[in-house]
């Protein structure tokens, strides 16, 4: 059973994943509750929304980066890399 976070608190923020999945680049998709960070398995750019940001910004990656954010979206415009989120 998972159990429920507060991901406002900074310590629950940078706990490690409790649920990691393939991502598919979406521009429509919500990530509800955010994810706490994605892990690049293919390098290239990827392009996030995080809590924070209305705005997407785009990241050059490299394989095996972890990136520790409040993601929001992973947009499929502008993202070549390949990623696997955690919550």
């Amino acid at each position: 059973m998972a159990v429920q976070l507060d991901y406002r608190d900074k310590d629950v923020a940078n706990a490690p994943f409790q649920e990691v999945f393939a991502i598919t680049p979406s521009d429509s998709t919500t990530y509800s509750p955010p994810l706490r960070g994605v892990i690049i398995t293919v390098a290239g750019d990827i392009a996030i929304k995080t809590a924070a940001n209305t705005t997407a910004v785009t990241i050059a990656v490299i394989k095996g980066q972890l990136i520790p954010a409040l993601i929001t979206h992973v947009m499929a415009t502008n993202t070549t890399a390949s990623s696997v989120g955690g919550r």
